[in-house]
């Protein structure tokens, strides 16, 4: 029986043990005596051994005020006080033989055993769940301070600058950094500027040092445009490379630095920092996290600041450029009422701001009225610029203005009026001069064409003076002519009269001026005509001259001895930059093609003309050969023919040398002859 009892005995130790070590959480027993004496532990299970790094027969040694730190006399006071079969849980915590702190649930067991009381405690690690309950802790006040960053950045422009630093303080506080700082871009992303700083205590070195290269921070910038934040625990860990960065740590005393990357629309705006000054520090993920959302809260209020600022410049810029318009400027709705106005120094609405509220009717007589409604209407239906002049009297004088009108938005319409009567004076003397100088000029040319037109009168003539002295001969000696035969005398007669009367209306028409004739002219006929009017010139001796002039090309409506004059005065033109060509063939030719409309071309290979002439080269006086041969008015009326029958005239220089003049009239003024 002794022996089965052993045995029984010895199985029974072992199970206890087995469960014992079976439980994953630090199990301490100890006896609890009547006077609340604690004596030391009488069994721990492996788990408590493992948990506080101390071997079994140590543990064994001590108590339970030995492993808790925060365990007093009133702990075990009011476990001991517990009754039989009571649980009692705490919270405390326990201390490792390194001295490391464990976080645990402490849950203790008073049970009677064999007329003795023991206390089972058993220690759940609570280290994840205290870790859990502190970042959630965190994120919670984390979200605090970012609504309450949030709410104080929602203000008035002016206070943003006031804001943005009292953020820094509050960043900075919270974060435990000795320093908070907003690195923003300047000149296009080259340059960084600290635009914003707060420290725990004074220090200057950041007025001292504001401007930052970014091509000598390149490590820096590199790491951010990787990551969006860079973490330096410490100055040591930055590679040789990073040698402008370690110098801006050094310089600034910072031990630890955190950079946030801030962004706009996808592009680097800047960085938001905190640094270390007196500690190293390892940056935690939710310090970074945090921090990011800030620094989006600070980019937006930097960025509206910006907005507001550069609406306010435009603003000012646009008043400025409306200032300096000397237009009488307005804002009217669609019904004609004026709801603003600006400027206007002319009669008869002087000062025109007085007008607003006024309808255009109490303003303006009833057609002008009308006129502006409609273009106000045009504009604002089809948002295209109506642009009209008209006229009003003020005393002897008329004055012309100019309106200008815009859709600014779907009711209203932006009016500029501008006057525009010494424009118009001065456009009505310009062309009387012009005239008058065309006009000389053209009597000049009638001098080049003088052999010709007497050469064209003295054909007719010379028939009229054949057929009256055969009609007068045979009168005098009495010659029998029949009836058709001197019919046929006196028709040709007539009709060279007829001729003559012709070449003289067009030299008339060509003096005064005088555009209104329109007939079929062929060109090739024309060129022809030209050449034989210049080629006895000596400015044409040595000069080849050539007309191409495609078959059956149709007619141009205009005058004949005005497209001489025009192919004569090209004609002229060329030979003049042909005077000091040598060593080659002297060559101006005649071209003309149908290409939509009917195109004529008058080139040379003489000397070109130079970009300066080619700017004005139709201008009156404006001349590339010298002045005492040549008055600069020729290609100023050729221009002005042109025009007048609805051409185009262009001068370009030849990629083979020497100048182009090329003549375009439209497509409806050719005539199928």
């Amino acid at each position: 029986m002794q022996g089965q009892a052993a045995y029984q005995l010895a199985n029974g130790e072992k199970y206890y043990r087995f469960l014992l070590n079976s439980i994953t959480d630090a199990v301490f027993v100890f006896l609890l005596h009547p006077i609340e004496r604690v004596d030391a532990f009488v069994d721990v299970n492996e788990a408590a051994c493992k948990q506080l790094e101390f071997s079994r027969e140590d543990l064994l040694q001590m108590n339970p005020t030995d492993i808790c730190a925060e365990v007093s006399k009133r702990d075990i006071s009011l476990i001991l006080r517990k009754g039989t079969d009571t649980e009692t849980v705490i919270e405390t915590v326990l201390l490792t033989k390194t001295g490391r702190a464990i976080p645990v649930e402490l849950n203790a067991n008073i049970i009677d055993l064999d007329g003795q009381r023991l206390v089972i405690l058993v220690a759940r690690d609570i280290s994840r769940r205290k870790k859990a309950e502190e970042l959630l802790r965190l994120r919670l006040k984390n979200e605090q301070i970012v609504a309450a960053i949030s709410k104080k950045l929602v203000c008035p422009i002016k206070d943003v600058e006031g804001r943005i630093q009292e953020v820094l303080r509050d960043v900075g506080e919270f974060a435990g950094a000795d320093r908070c700082f907003v690195i923003l871009d300047k000149d296009e992303g080259f340059r960084s500027e600290i635009t914003h700083f707060w420290a725990k205590e004074y220090d200057d070195r950041y007025t001292n040092f504001q401007s930052l290269d970014r091509e000598q921070y390149s490590w820096g910038v590199e790491k951010l445009w990787e990551y969006d934040y860079l973490a330096i625990s410490s100055v040591g860990e930055l590679p040789p490379e990073a040698r402008s960065e370690r110098q801006f740590m050094e310089y600034f005393g910072l031990k630890s630095v955190l950079l946030i990357r801030i962004t706009v629309a996808g592009n680097i705006m800047g960085y938001l920092g905190l640094g270390m000054i007196y500690n190293e520090i390892e940056w935690d993920c939710d310090a970074i996290s945090w921090l990011k959302t800030v620094s989006e809260l600070i980019v937006n209020s930097v960025e509206r600041k910006r907005f507001f600022e550069d609406i306010c410049m435009r603003e000012k810029e646009r008043e400025a450029l409306l200032n300096a318009i000397p237009d009488l400027k307005f804002r009217m709705n669609r019904e004609g009422i004026i709801t603003s106005a600006q400027g206007g120094t002319f009669e008869p609405f002087r000062p025109f701001a007085e007008q607003v509220g006024k309808s255009l009717y109490e303003l303006f007589p009833a057609e002008l009225a009308e006129l502006y409604l409609g273009h106000i209407k045009a504009a604002l239906t089809t948002g295209v610029v109506q642009v009209f002049e008209f006229k009003i009297n003020t005393g002897e004088n008329k004055q012309f203005r100019e309106a200008r009108i815009v859709a600014y938005n779907d009711e209203e319409a932006i009016v500029l009026v501008r006057d525009i009567t010494r424009k118009r004076v001065a456009e009505q003397e310009n062309l009387e001069a012009h005239r008058l100088v065309e006009q000389a000029q053209t009597m000049a040319s009638l001098g080049v064409m003088a052999t010709s037109i007497a050469h064209e009168i003295n054909q007719p003539l010379n028939s009229i003076k054949v057929s009256a002295a055969g009609a007068v001969y045979a009168a005098r000696e009495k010659i029998r002519h029949s009836k058709a035969g001197m019919l046929r005398e006196f028709e040709s007669i007539a009709r060279q009269a007829d001729r003559i009367d012709s070449i003289i209306k067009s030299i008339r028409a060509l003096v005064k001026h005088d555009y209104s004739s329109h007939e079929p002219v062929l060109l090739h006929a024309v060129a022809e005509r030209a050449i034989d009017i210049v080629a006895n010139q000596p400015l044409f001796e040595g000069v080849t001259l050539r007309a191409n002039i495609e078959d059956n090309l149709p007619a141009v409506r205009g005058n004949t001895l005005h497209f001489e004059q025009v192919i004569v005065n090209l004609l002229q033109n060329a030979a003049q930059s042909l005077v000091d060509v040598t060593g080659r063939e002297k060559v101006i030719e005649i071209k003309a093609v149908a290409r939509g409309g009917i195109v004529l071309e008058v080139l040379d290979n003489g000397t070109g003309i130079s970009e300066e002439e080619l700017m004005r080269i139709f201008e009156p006086f404006s001349s590339r050969h010298p002045k005492e041969t040549n008055m600069g008015l020729g290609l100023a009326i050729v221009h002005n023919i042109v025009s007048a029958y609805n051409g185009h005239i262009y001068a370009y220089n030849n990629s083979s040398g020497g100048a182009i003049f090329r003549i375009i009239f439209p497509p409806e003024s050719g005539i199928a002859g």
